[in-house]
């Protein structure tokens, strides 16, 4: 099928709308929740190498980077004597700052992060999609 002029002119084609783009972002951060929270709705909980990067963290603000082999379990580098992940470190940067609001959530942050960054990424591709839809003088985007 060629696309031509009169095909963005046919009235049988459906047309994006702001609405609809809000209504699936929305259906999406709940679908997230629900996933993420796996179906518990709770997102403050202990889970698998939770403290991790709160470890991480504290060790940063000491000048190291060293980890707690119990918290980083089966993922541990060991080297000389000294226990690292080899996880990046960014994650544990956010966590100083959580952890130096609310300390009692040390080790509990784990789902709320991953609930930010799959937002922050659905939210940013949304985003260049209604960027880039809106500049294509052949869609209504006005509805």
């Amino acid at each position: 099928m060629q696309i031509t002029p009169a095909f963005f002119s046919n009235p049988n084609i459906p047309r994006f709308s702001l609405k609809n783009v809000v209504f699936i972002v929305l259906a999406v951060v709940v679908f997230d929740f629900i996933i993420v929270t796996n179906f518990t709705g709770n997102l403050f909980i202990t889970a698998f190498h939770g403290s991790s990067y709160d470890d991480l963290g504290t060790s940063l603000l000491k000048g190291e980077s060293t980890v707690n082999p119990i918290s980083i379990q089966k993922e541990i580098l060991m080297r000389d004597g000294k226990s690292f992940m080899y996880f990046g470190p960014f994650p544990a940067l956010l966590r100083i700052v959580a952890n130096s609001i609310y300390p009692k959530l040390y080790g509990r942050w784990s789902r709320l992060s991953c609930l930010f960054a799959a937002l922050l990424g659905q939210f940013g591709v949304a985003g260049l999609l209604l960027i880039f839809l809106s500049r294509n003088k052949h869609l209504d985007l006005a509805n």
